[in-house]
């Protein structure tokens, strides 16, 4: 009997305290408090919106326009003094994460000839500031490695109507034009963005437009003759600019790159001095 009543006082010891809260830490006590979280805001994107550019002693220059989702890029070669550029004409779409810029749909021409093949373009943007590329061909060897500056000519604020009036090539033919035909590009443009070349035998029409970026004009023409080069419709980018010559006088410029995906063009315009 001994033993039971030993075990009848521990068992009611033990109800005793866990109806006190003994044996333990009293189910009573205030939650510690918890400092509420701050949500945290996401990284904004960088923006490539303009006109980019590189240029060294050596005759190599690079040009890039980017504007919304699209670039053109130029990458060009001014070794020889007596004829235009040759170089690589780079188009497509392209998409910016934070500071990193990637294309999955870049397409490659020769400058002013045709179609070459599809590749990538990527790269690190510091907006305002430097535009780090590499551009890859489709079997994944670097075809473009460069690092362009952000265009001092992007702080202009340019509206269609500076662009009004009659444009020269600077080259000495005409890119449009087929061999054999020495006639020079004259382009003339409206007050209201209309564009048309002024030759008889291959024929430009089309418009200009403003966009959001001071500098940049999204261009779409059509070009249709017996003498063409490469006829069909095309769509690019224009940028203006003002520049001082090696005697000191200012003149206009402006670029205008274009493509249809099966050729494209690269020209630099000037307006005629007085």
């Amino acid at each position: 009997m001994k033993k039971l009543y030993l075990s009848f006082v521990i068992l009611t010891a033990s109800i005793l305290l866990v109806a006190c809260g003994g044996g333990g830490s009293s189910s009573a006590s205030s939650p510690t408090p918890t400092t509420p979280t701050t949500p945290t805001t996401p990284p904004s994107n960088e923006s490539a919106n303009g006109l980019w550019s590189f240029d060294d002693d050596q005759g190599s220059q690079v040009i890039g326009i980017f504007n919304e989702g699209s670039f053109i890029i130029a990458d060009l070669d001014y070794t020889d003094d007596f004829a235009p550029p040759i170089g690589v004409f780079y188009e497509g779409g392209y998409a910016i994460e934070v500071d990193q810029l990637e294309s999955d749909s870049a397409k490659a021409y020769m400058l002013n000839g045709v179609f070459l093949g599809n590749g990538t373009v990527t790269g690190t943007v510091a907006e305002g500031g430097s535009l780090n590329l590499l551009g890859k061909d489709g079997d994944g060897e670097t075809q473009l490695e460069t690092t362009l500056f952000y265009d001092e000519s992007n702080a202009q604020e340019i509206e269609l109507a500076a662009l009004e009036g009659s444009w020269i090539n600077a080259a000495p033919e005409c890119e449009f034009e087929l061999p054999g035909n020495d006639a020079a590009c004259e382009f003339s443009i409206s007050n209201a963005g209309g564009v048309t070349l002024n030759t008889a035998d291959c024929a430009l029409e089309g418009t200009i437009s403003e966009t959001a970026t001071n500098n940049i004009f999204s261009l779409a023409v059509s070009i249709s003759g017996s003498s063409c080069w490469s006829p069909g419709d095309y769509v690019g980018f224009s940028t203006f600019s003002t520049d001082i010559d090696d005697e000191g006088f200012t003149f206009e410029e402006l670029i205008m790159m274009f493509s249809d995906g099966i050729h494209s063009y690269g020209l630099q315009i000037f307006k005629p001095g007085p």
